[in-house]
């Protein structure tokens, strides 16, 4: 190969590695670093706006603030039915602490 052809490999080589990189830390704050790291690698700085602006692989549990997945109905940790909670008026679990308690 001539000194050119090296050159410009390098260069190649060096921006899929950049894009990568970045796009992994990315990807990781989002929970997404496989995405992260691929779409860094083939598109670069566009690949990074694209993750920055997915949306994360899990959700925080209404119940006991832990992450879980997406699509889990009810929490595994302290068993809080996900949907029920989102749905819920942020006032009813004021209520719901209230019930019981003397004034």
């Amino acid at each position: 190969m001539s000194l050119a052809a090296n050159t410009w490999l390098g260069w190649l080589l060096a921006w899929v590695l950049s894009g990568a990189l970045v796009g992994a830390a990315i990807g990781f704050r989002h929970d997404r670093l496989l995405f992260g790291i691929g779409l860094g690698a083939l598109l670069g700085p566009i690949g990074w706006f694209l993750v920055a602006r997915s949306r994360a692989a899990q959700v925080e549990c209404p119940g006991c603030s832990r992450h879980i997945s997406r699509t889990a109905l009810v929490c595994p940790r302290c068993g809080t039915n996900v949907r029920q909670a989102q749905a819920r008026n942020p006032r009813s679990a004021l209520r719901q602490a209230d019930r019981g308690k003397p004034w």
